[in-house]
């Protein structure tokens, strides 16, 4: 029954995924025959060409992208085509497609990295998709960028977000000074002073320093919980570790890099949804919470390579 159930998993995980694939080809190919109505009158068949010179063309015929809260608009440039009539034409409206992200981030990249680097190249900066991080040396300096940044995108078709574009003050041991906002967060990670050790002086100090945010914690104990393993007692301990240790796996990848320690709450979160389908499984442990967590403890003990936080020594509570 073990291995018909895993069978059945590794089926659905192959059809998702030539789900995905499908509709990424669909979309592709729209945006191919829509970019030939634009190149026909040129000459030019974008059908035939190679999938670089194809991408250099669609940096060449894009104008800009509208990007909003449920669609993005892609505004194609046509004036400089034989044949056109209209300043620019809009096509390829996608809601919720998956190429939208890569048509907005080859915007941005001329309308934000190129645009930085240009003007401001002594300022280190970082951009992830739509979110981006300006390094400035003063509250001057930011508020300069933050302004320009402004105008730039006003002229690109875009404009700052007025709630999350906001500056803040890295404020640590050294930097001491007093403002409204000392912590930002950044790709599911918050940025703010923290007591950190020096391990080669065995020291403590504060530093600013990342660590995963609480929307993050929220949201991957919201995932955890969509899964529903407490109330899946057909399930064996085997079965949800072949279904949630990849998940586990990236989280602790991703968000554990910096400061592991701040992940215990989703741990221990995963480890108490353990005992909760343990009580449902076994009549013996039905009710008997103590109980359930002493057997998931044990089971901890005697096979720490079941769960990938297991294996890390980041057992956790189970009480």
């Amino acid at each position: 029954m073990r291995r018909l159930r895993q069978r059945i998993a590794h089926s659905e995980e192959q059809c998702d995924a030539l789900a995905g694939e499908e509709t990424l080809e669909r979309e592709l190919h729209l945006i191919v025959s829509r970019l030939d109505d634009f190149a026909a009158p040129g000459g030019r068949r974008l059908e035939d060409l190679e999938w670089a010179k194809k991408r250099e063309s669609l940096r060449a015929l894009v104008r800009r992208v509208e990007i909003g809260v449920e669609q993005v608009h892609v505004v194609f440039r046509v004036d400089a085509l034989p044949g056109a009539s209209d300043p620019e034409k809009k096509a390829c409206n996608f809601v919720g497609g998956v190429v939208s992200p890569v048509l907005s981030n080859l915007f941005l990249h001329y309308a934000f990295d190129a645009w930085m680097t240009r003007t401001f190249p002594g300022t280190p900066w970082c951009r992830y998709a739509d979110d981006g991080l300006v390094h400035c040396k003063s509250e001057q300096e930011a508020h300069a960028i933050k302004a320009a940044l402004s105008a730039r995108l006003t002229e690109c078709g875009l404009e700052l977000h007025p709630d999350k574009t906001q500056i803040g003050y890295c404020k640590d041991g050294s930097r001491k000074g007093r403002y409204p906002k000392t912590q930002f967060d950044f790709l599911g990670y918050t940025f703010r002073p923290r007591v950190v050790k020096n391990r080669k002086r065995n020291s403590v100090f504060v530093n600013f320093t990342p660590a995963v945010s609480s929307a993050a914690l929220k949201a991957m104990r919201q995932t955890t919980r969509r899964r529903n393993f407490r109330n899946r007692s057909a399930l064996s301990l085997e079965d949800i570790a072949h279904y949630h240790n990849p998940v586990l796996r990236g989280w602790l990848e991703y968000y554990g890099r910096y400061d592991p320690s701040a992940m215990y709450p989703v741990l221990r979160h995963f480890n108490q949804t353990l005992i909760a389908w343990a009580m449902r499984k076994y009549r013996r442990l039905k009710g008997h919470k103590r109980r359930a967590s002493r057997f998931i403890e044990r089971i901890a003990q005697r096979q720490p390579h079941l769960f990938v936080h297991w294996q890390r020594e980041m057992i956790g509570a189970f009480a």
